[in-house]
């Protein structure tokens, strides 16, 4: 599971090809949040009804229904065609609709906070030891 970085998608296509990518839906609505701040109190709820989806087929219908109910929302009038443009362009690009649940194998979440918490404490608990502990003995052999 990554988030939307093309390159990881790239890499991950050419290194295992025909595996099932998982992508973080808190990474999904963190940009959108960045994307459209003022607006995303109204998007929120359309995104989280599509990370319920459990199939492809549920989610192309219900994506279908949120175009058509997003133009008619007075809030998200004026941003409705770049948000539609965004979103599929960033999220349904290739046919990858990898954020909703339903796409993930059995037992998987839907975030990568785990992964993150991992990859912090390695970062943080493991190569930090290892670059002090490498800065001293050049210090002490600098004596």
């Amino acid at each position: 599971m990554t988030d939307f970085a093309k390159w990881e998608s790239k890499a991950i296509k050419q290194v295992f090809p025909g595996t099932k990518h998982g992508k973080c839906f808190f990474h999904l609505k963190s940009n959108v949040k960045k994307k459209y701040p003022k607006q995303f109190s109204k998007l929120e709820q359309y995104i989280d009804n599509l990370g319920n989806c459990h199939t492809i087929f549920q989610l192309n219908s219900l994506w279908e229904l949120v175009k058509d109910d997003i133009k008619s929302v007075e809030e998200l009038k004026n941003i409705s065609s770049d948000f539609i443009t965004y979103f599929e362009d960033t999220y349904f690009n290739e046919n990858e609709k990898t954020f909703h649940i339903g796409f993930l194998p059995p037992g998987f979440g839907n975030t990568n906070n785990m992964l993150e918490s991992h990859h912090r404490y390695l970062k943080r608990d493991v190569f930090e030891y290892k670059v002090r502990s490498l800065g001293n003995i050049l210090f002490i052999s600098f004596l």
